[in-house]
């Protein structure tokens, strides 16, 4: 059995408008300077996280098999067989983290960003060594709910942007 997890569709259709509304903007602030220049530059720098970070969120997955379970995250792939996880823990706030800690001090994050968090989180409570789930993770299990805010900011933040850019354009009035 082979179950994949990747980011859920809300968090990459926010970062891509967001990635699309910048694009845009940066395209029409060097179409309007007569051209790319050193100030174009840096603004192609400030934008390169944003890119880089929609990316790696079309990259990230988690994978569990009955064998184990890989993560594919922001620092790399790493793959924990289910008998060398040491400790499956989890971080409340604002955004749910689920930590993987395996032998050899190997170390992982899962976000909730990821689709289907919860089964996830079930599908690990289970398949982990007993002892190694702390109890907190059952307690998210069974009240989590997801905040959406600050992807309804980015959204907010993108629309205007686009917006103001078609309204630049003179496509609206």
């Amino acid at each position: 059995m082979k179950k994949v997890y990747r980011t859920d569709k809300l968090t990459l259709f926010s970062y891509a408008l967001l990635v699309f509304a910048y694009v845009w903007f940066f395209f029409l602030l060097v179409e309007r300077a007569g051209g790319f220049s050193g100030k174009s530059a840096i603004l192609a720098v400030l934008i390169l996280p944003i890119l880089l970070y929609f990316f790696f969120l079309l990259r990230k997955k988690v994978v569990v098999t009955d064998r184990g379970l890989e993560i594919v995250g922001i620092t790399g792939k790493k793959f924990f067989e289910w008998s060398e996880i040491k400790e499956v823990s989890v971080s409340k706030g604002r955004k749910y983290f689920l930590f993987v800690t395996g032998k050899n001090d190997k170390f992982a994050i899962i976000d909730d960003s990821i689709s289907d968090f919860v089964e996830l989180a079930k599908e690990i409570a289970e398949k982990a060594p007993k002892e190694a789930v702390k109890e907190e993770v059952f307690t998210v299990i069974s009240n989590y709910k997801r905040s959406v805010s600050s992807l309804l900011l980015i959204l907010a933040a993108s629309i205007v942007l686009i917006y103001l850019l078609i309204k630049s354009q003179g496509l609206i009035k």
